[in-house]
């Protein structure tokens, strides 16, 4: 597995690798059923983050082997944050912490799009006062606009001091790309595939649908 830096949007690495390519065919498929498509999404979280995260510095201590002492990297010490992005992101977060980083911290952020605007609007958070020496890793499985993913990065700026952030995706478009490197150009961005761009209604292309709809079964009643 590795990544790739995208020549067009030097913030973005997309991650290339045949079995994350293959599941993500499967997700996309209209009859892939909501129950597989909520396995194989959540199988797949981990992978993604792992490899977001495979040069983040590492720190030294000294342990026993069964044969000798030696000096040996860790990440022990380090402060990683776990922000999901609501609903679609809480969809990743369970099992990336479960299997991945059991010792980072959780933290919710509820966004929602207006469907004629299509500006974001956040509902409700529950994050730490302090992320300036953390890690934070922000996970929402679609990138279309970027506008909620942007609301929350200056959030989590604002209110917590997060300065160290990387976007989790597991597909973008170009436009939610643009807008991140413009408004966050520190911000790190990675995915599993950058798709053709964004229909009129403001949906990926070709895209795999609503992901919080077919992740959880349920499609929102209108109101």
């Amino acid at each position: 597995m590795s990544l790739r830096q995208h020549p067009d949007h030097g913030n973005l690495k997309v991650l290339e690798n045949a079995l994350m390519t293959s599941a993500l065919t499967k997700l996309r498929n209209k009859y892939t059923t909501d129950e597989n498509f909520a396995l194989i999404a959540s199988r797949m979280a981990p992978f993604v983050v792992f490899e977001a995260l495979h040069d983040f510095p590492l720190g030294e201590k000294y342990i026993e082997t069964p044969v000798a002492s030696m000096k040996a990297a860790t990440l022990d010490g380090t402060k990683i944050s776990l922000v999901s992005i609501l609903g679609a992101g809480q969809a990743l977060l369970h099992n990336v912490r479960q299997t991945l980083l059991p010792w980072a911290s959780e933290s919710y952020i509820a966004a929602s799009r207006d469907e004629k605007s299509f500006q974001p609007t956040l509902h409700y958070e529950r994050l730490p006062e302090d992320l300036s020496d953390s890690l934070t890793v922000v996970l929402d499985p679609m990138l279309a606009t970027g506008g909620s993913s942007s609301a929350v990065i200056q959030l989590l700026k604002d209110c917590c001091g997060a300065r160290n952030i990387i976007l989790v995706c597991i597909v973008a478009a170009p436009e939610g790309v643009s807008l991140i490197k413009k408004e966050h150009p520190k911000v790190r961005i990675v995915t599993v595939a950058l798709d053709q761009g964004l229909t009129d209604d403001k949906f990926i292309t070709p895209g795999l649908g609503d992901f919080g709809d077919r992740f959880t079964g349920v499609t929102p009643r209108k109101k």
